[in-house]
Parts: C-alpha cells; structure tokens; sequence
C-alpha cells in the first residue's frame, strides 16, 4: 500500500520510452481521502516528460518536449475523495488527453 511519501522508479527503457509518434498512455487507478497536490506518475525520457497528477480534486496533466511545455488542468471537484477513480494520461498524434474513468476531459496540442 502506497501512502503517498513512495515512490516507484523505473528506467525509461525499451517500451517505456517516450516517443510522441508512437504515442504512449499513463494510468492508474487512485483513490484519495482529501484534497491533494500529488505526482501519480511520470515518464522522463530524453528530456522529455509526461506526467500525470493531482491539484487539489482535479486531474492535472503535463508534458515537456520538443517544444513549450503543454498543461491540461481538469474542472475542480473532478476526484471524489473516498471513491476509486480510473486515471490516465496519453501523448499521440501531436496531443495529449486526460482521462478520467474512460472519458476525455481535456487535451491540449504537443509536439
């Protein structure tokens, strides 16, 4: 059980790397008992990074690389405290999406 002062690191290697043409998705499944500024998960890779995230009760989403860094903040009040959420970030086809419980709620463009 993960408390929130974890961490687990793995090297950006072979299907893990960071490739925008190729895309790639992040996601977890979280739940969370109060409002919370919080890393959920990242990819650096190159000098590039994808990360997924939480600012207060909303999903938050970011990605640096090519080019300027890209933001995606969902509507506050978007993760219920004391419930399971499905959570996701994916970076394809020059863009990013964030995700919550299978639906769309923001995406932005990325190179």
């Amino acid at each position: 059980r993960f408390t929130g002062g974890q961490s687990i690191t793995v090297p950006a290697a072979g299907p893990l790397r960071l490739v925008p043409s190729s895309g790639l998705t992040i996601s977890a499944w979280i739940k969370v008992d109060a409002a919370q500024d919080a890393t959920i998960a990242a990819l650096e890779d190159a000098g590039r990074v994808l990360a997924l995230g939480l600012r207060g009760t909303s999903l938050h989403a970011r990605f640096a690389g090519g080019g300027a860094p890209v933001e995606i903040v969902q509507a506050e009040g978007g993760i219920a405290p004391g419930t399971w959420h499905h959570v996701a970030v994916r970076a394809a086809e020059g863009r990013i999406a964030l995700l919550l419980d299978g639906a769309e709620v923001g995406a932005a463009p990325a190179s």
